[in-house]
């Protein structure tokens, strides 16, 4: 994508990518909006690549997707964690989607392969109260965002509990100090670092995997 999300990821993945040995095969921008991205999507396929890395989102994200089905359907695509969201899957169309992988996301909410049950027992409880309290089975929405509203509120909780009132410098404290278990994995912070849960606990998914609330890890993961 020609904006700032495209441009600015490019540097950094290239950097990324030549610490690792890889070659990036070629890189194209495109304005949005567009209705066929087929131009950018062939020169890419041109340069012989063994994998896409699609930095768009939305919209976009569809035309580009419904392209490389039509230009080059077995070439592997890794894009950005919200083509996984069903609403995009469902526009591109299943035929379009094998070899489709997104992230990153959350290991704990997701399952392995040929398995019901979560990457974890906690996530697996919730996905299971999230379907009972909705009255819906199977879930037909992704838990992601559930899990973490409800880690967001537990942990604020948590910390309002320990310090005794709404205090935004004793919250920071006591977070800073003890972390939290959430349903998303084990959040940690300190001082220099809000991240939360750490970036290697985060996996890639099969996009177009949905079912029951949770997406399917992509292989190897």
């Amino acid at each position: 994508m020609n904006n700032g999300l495209g441009q600015g990821m490019v540097p950094p993945l290239e950097a990324e990518f030549a610490a690792l040995g890889l070659d990036v095969a070629g890189v194209e921008f495109h304005e949005a909006g567009l209705v066929d991205l087929s131009p950018q999507i062939r020169a890419l396929v041109d340069a012989d690549p063994d994998v896409l890395v699609l930095i768009t989102i939305g919209a976009d994200a569809v035309t580009a997707l419904r392209a490389r089905g039509d230009i080059a359907p077995d070439l592997p695509v890794v894009g950005l964690g919200v083509i996984a969201d069903q609403a995009t899957v469902d526009a591109v169309g299943e035929e379009n989607m094998d070899n489709v992988f997104a992230g990153p996301t959350y290991r704990a909410i997701t399952r392995p392969e040929g398995a019901d049950d979560l990457s974890t027992p906690e996530a697996t409880a919730f996905r299971d109260a999230l379907s009972d309290f909705i009255g819906q089975d199977p879930l037909t929405i992704n838990i992601q965002q559930p899990a973490a509203a409800y880690d967001d509120l537990m942990m604020l909780a948590a910390a309002i509990e320990s310090v005794g009132q709404v205090d935004a410098d004793g919250i920071r404290t006591y977070l800073e100090s003890n972390g939290h278990q959430g349903i998303r994995g084990t959040y940690r912070f300190s001082h220099e670092n809000h991240d939360g849960v750490d970036w290697r606990d985060t996996v890639f998914v099969l996009a177009s995997s949905l079912e029951h609330g949770t997406l399917q890890l992509a292989p190897g993961e």
